[in-house]
């Protein structure tokens, strides 16, 4: 996808930028940067698989008000592997998963999968926040 980082970087700075947010309202915000042929989590099992599909993990205070409704990062993980090996296993070819904390048990426990849906040819990029309204990092596992 073309500009991609610059993307991820203008939506990062958008959640953070306002305080906390509501979890209805990331879709409107992916949407916003990445156009609407676009899977976003959180929210419910797609209707119809795109070629990109985005989860957002937020847990810090920065970014939520609660935690009802926000995906950890174990959650969101686990999220991405039903979408891109159980729901769409052909239809999407890139996911993207923005996270405030990285939860390294977790990774551990998806890494085969997330090396299975790579080895499929298909792309899985996490990006790491740094502070509110900060840098999205590319993590590579």
């Amino acid at each position: 996808m073309e500009g991609l980082n610059e993307r991820v970087q203008e939506l990062a700075k958008r959640l953070g930028a306002h305080g906390p947010i509501q979890p209805a309202k990331i879709s409107g915000l992916i949407q916003e940067f990445f156009g609407s042929d676009v899977n976003c989590y959180p929210g419910g099992v797609p209707a119809a698989c795109r070629s990109v599909a985005i989860f957002v993990s937020l847990r810090g205070r920065e970014y939520v008000e609660g935690r009802r409704g926000h995906l950890d990062f174990r959650r969101a993980l686990e999220r991405l592997v039903q979408h891109m090996q159980g729901h769409c296993p052909v239809g999407t070819g890139l996911a993207l998963l923005v996270a405030d904390e990285l939860d390294r048990d977790a990774l551990d426990e998806w890494l085969h999968n997330l090396q299975e849906i790579r080895n499929s040819g298909r792309q899985v990029v996490v990006y790491l926040l740094q502070g509110r309204g900060n840098d999205a990092i590319p993590f590579t596992f």
